[in-house]
């Protein structure tokens, strides 16, 4: 199945565009004109990165922050308390493509009248309850760029609550920009597999962190992908991805040996599920276990590490403060998975040693 046979089965129509923030803004804005408020809210989970937050603040809503905490939970009385008459749309996260209470999410908006946003830019041939992620909301959010591993994608799949939508966008990214993109990541995949995973010449980076700049208006121009990405569509193989990605996860998580000073976030792995990564809680100094796998030639990320933008969120800041994620995408070798539970196992190893050292 491809990607594009994947989001016909989902909804009323879908659109294509740069990518997921593009389609999150060009969304925000036809609701926030459609409602007539003078002060538009979309109501957002507070584990999200800064780039969802500026998009929706260039849609010119108000954000309104529920919390998410602990292994990416949150309360769904906390959720309502936030919706008025100004709230023009919910937000909900599959947080590393593990759905959470969609269900219930779902069931709030209808009674409180407010279309529900899907982002599942971390998931893909998804289902929970035996039904398609992306199919429980109004509308909902994928990633080429994430979940395919294309230099750039987004795609926007709507029901039939917004049928007649229809993109707003100002241009189109470059092929010029994009294909040779493609070509320099297939070229270290490429590296990746020929060293074994490990990193020897030190290209493995972490990309920048998000931030917020503080301005309460922001600027995002909506664009369309590039024709080089588009053009690549067809060719692509979810189901393929999809079951590569559940059986790294699976791999990895039957071989963790389980130090106490970190755990997996999600210890299963349910049917139908999608990962994106492999999300550890590392209990202390998450960032020399970052650090430690980097410098092992593995590329982890640590989440959304920027958030919550909301300084009163203090179980917000704890979680964001202690993920570590392990990648597991269907361009993951096994050497390179074996090379990064031996990195986890050293880094808790040495965590052990330090505190008998403090002990003693």
């Amino acid at each position: 199945m491809t990607f594009e046979e994947h989001l016909a089965g989902l909804g009323s129509a879908s659109h294509l565009y740069a990518n997921a923030s593009n389609a999150f803004k060009d969304v925000l804005v036809r609701l926030a004109e459609a409602s007539g408020r003078e002060r538009p809210a979309v109501v957002m989970p507070s584990y999200v990165p800064a780039k969802l937050n500026r998009a929706a603040l260039a849609a010119g809503c108000e954000v309104r922050s529920y919390e998410v905490h602990g292994d990416c939970r949150w309360d769904l009385d906390d959720v309502d308390r936030r919706i008025d008459a100004d709230a023009v749309a919910v937000f909900h996260v599959h947080y590393f493509g593990f759905p959470g209470e969609i269900a219930a999410m779902r069931d709030l908006c209808r009674a409180r009248g407010v279309p529900l946003l899907e982002d599942c830019a971390l998931t893909f041939g998804a289902t929970h309850r035996g039904r398609p992620l992306g199919s429980w909301g109004d509308a909902a959010f994928f990633s080429m760029r994430k979940v395919l591993l294309y230099p750039e994608g987004g795609a926007l799949v709507v029901g039939d609550r917004l049928r007649g939508f229809r993109p707003a966008y100002v241009r189109r990214v470059s092929s010029c920009w994009s294909a040779p993109r493609f070509l320099l990541q297939r070229a270290k995949h490429a590296y990746v597999r020929l060293t074994g995973g490990a990193d020897p010449l030190g290209l493995v980076r972490t990309g920048p962190e998000g931030f917020m700049d503080g301005r309460p208006r922001q600027d995002l121009d909506v664009k369309l992908l590039s024709t080089f990405t588009r053009l690549r569509l067809p060719f692509s193989d979810v189901e393929r991805a999809a079951a590569r990605r559940r059986e790294n996860y699976r791999y990895v998580l039957e071989r963790l040996a389980g130090p106490a000073a970190v755990r997996p976030m999600f210890p299963e792995l349910p049917g139908g599920v999608t990962p994106y990564s492999f999300p550890l809680v590392a209990r202390e100094d998450r960032d020399g276990l970052r650090r430690a796998l980097v410098g092992d030639g593995i590329l982890a990320a640590a989440g959304w590490p920027e958030s919550p933008f909301d300084a009163r969120l203090v179980r917000t800041r704890a979680l964001a403060r202690t993920v570590v994620e392990l990648p597991i995408h269907q361009a993951t070798t096994r050497r390179q998975l074996d090379r990064a539970l031996r990195c986890v196992e050293r880094w808790a190893r040495s965590r052990r040693g330090v505190r008998a050292l403090a002990g003693g």
